[in-house]
C-alpha cells in the first residue's frame, strides 16, 4: 500500500491517505507549493517466506530498490513499513508533487521471490494520487465613455477623452480564473484612493464588479 500526506503535520494519522479510489476525493495540493511525504507498506500475503523483494516507483525515481534489510526474514503475514528514514528511500520525504494542474498520479509496485519455490510472487501495485489545483485571478480596469456610456478597457492611448474638470467613472472587474475557490480577495488602486478594499470570496468562475 502506498500512502501520501500533504499536510504540515504528518505525525497525525488522519493526514495520511491511500488516495487510489477515483470515487473518493484525492487530497488537494497547489501548483508550485505542495510538498508530499509518502510511506509504503509491503505485506507478504503468500504461503512462504520471500527474498529479493524490491520497490519500483517511476515518479519518485525508485527502480527496483531492495526492501530494507530490517524487514527480513519476510515470513508469510509479515508487514514492512517504509518511510523516508529508511536507507535508499529518502525520496519519500518532501517530494514536490504539483508541477501542473490536474491529478498527479503516483504508483508504487513491489515484487519478490519465494525462498523455497524460487517463483516470483507476482507484482502488486498501489497508487497515492494528489489533486493539483491552480489558483488564478484576473482584474480589468475600465473607464466609462462619457458620450456612449460604454465601459472601455482603454489600455492604449489616447484612451477615453473627458473634458477638463469632469468626473471620471471607473470600473474594476475581478474574476476567479483558477480551479479552486478564493477567499479574502481584495483590490487596491492608489490612484482612485482604494486601499485594499475587500471583495471577499470568489467561487470558481465567479466575477465581481466595483464601480467608482
Amino acid at each position: 500500500m502506498k500512502e501520501v500526506c500533504i499536510a504540515a503535520d504528518c505525525t497525525d494519522e488522519a493526514n495520511w491517505f491511500d488516495a487510489n479510489d477515483p470515487d473518493t476525493p484525492y487530497p488537494t495540493g497547489y501548483v508550485g507549493l505542495t510538498l508530499a511525504q509518502y510511506r509504503l507498506t509491503v505485506e507478504n500475503t503468500g504461503e512462504e517466506p520471500l527474498e529479493n523483494v524490491t520497490i519500483t516507483d517511476g515518479e519518485l525515481g525508485l527502480a527496483g530498490v531492495a526492501l530494507p534489510a530490517g524487514c527480513y526474514p519476510f515470513e508469510p503475514g509479515d508487514i514492512c513499513e517504509i518511510d523516508s528514514g529508511d536507507l535508499n528511500f529518502g525520496v519519500l520525504g518532501d517530494f514536490g508533487v504539483c508541477q501542473n494542474p490536474g491529478v498527479f498520479r503516483n504508483e508504487a509496485c513491489t515484487n519478490g521471490t519465494g525462498v523455497f519455490s524460487q517463483a516470483l510472487a507476482g507484482e502488486k501495485c498501489d497508487e497515492a494520487n494528489v489533486d493539483c489545483r491552480q489558483p488564478a485571478i484576473s482584474i480589468i480596469k475600465r473607464v466609462q465613455d462619457p458620450d456612449t456610456l460604454v465601459w472601455e478597457d482603454a489600455n492604449s492611448p489616447p484612451g477615453v477623452l473627458y473634458p477638463t474638470g469632469a468626473t471620471v467613472r471607473y470600473q474594476l472587474y475581478v474574476c476567479n480564473e483558477g480551479d479552486v475557490a478564493l477567499e479574502d480577495v481584495y483590490v487596491e488602486d492608489p490612484a482612485l484612493g482604494i486601499g485594499q478594499s475587500l471583495i471577499g470570496a470568489l467561487a470558481v468562475g465567479e466575477c465581481k464588479t466595483l464601480e467608482q
